[in-house]
């Protein structure tokens, strides 16, 4: 196969070699001449995502250095509020299920008399 740069319109040929066995595909056409690319420079999603992950390591090295140094913690308890994180599957979990289940609380159980609608703003 032969990518040809033509600036005429584009156009197949197929043609056999010495080797009635080898086919020669040549395409010409204008998308096969090199450009020059013109660098913009970084995108804005590149941007956002090293701030993203600065902000990361900074909240990372702060929390662990906090909790290390001023409260004493040691071994997994330097991680920054680390019962949020040891949570947030389970968070991510629910917010799914509440977001399939039309955006409605789940229905409970038998509960005591006291104990409002499940789809009420009490049950919140």
């Amino acid at each position: 196969m032969l990518l040809v740069c033509a600036e005429t319109d584009d156009r197949l040929d197929v043609y056999s070699a010495e080797d009635p066995r080898k086919i020669v595909l040549s395409f010409y056409s204008r998308n096969a001449c090199l450009r020059q690319i013109d660098e913009v420079g970084r995108s804005t999603g590149s941007t956002l995502l090293i701030i993203f992950f600065s902000f990361v390591v900074f909240y990372l090295v702060l929390g662990v250095c906090t909790k290390k140094f001023l409260m004493g913690a040691t071994g997994v308890e330097v991680v920054p509020n680390l019962a949020f994180w040891s949570d947030l599957p389970n968070l991510v979990k629910d917010g799914w299920a509440f977001t399939l289940n039309g955006f409605k609380l789940p229905a409970r159980g038998a509960g005591p008399t006291t104990s409002p609608d499940p789809n009420s703003y009490d049950s919140i």
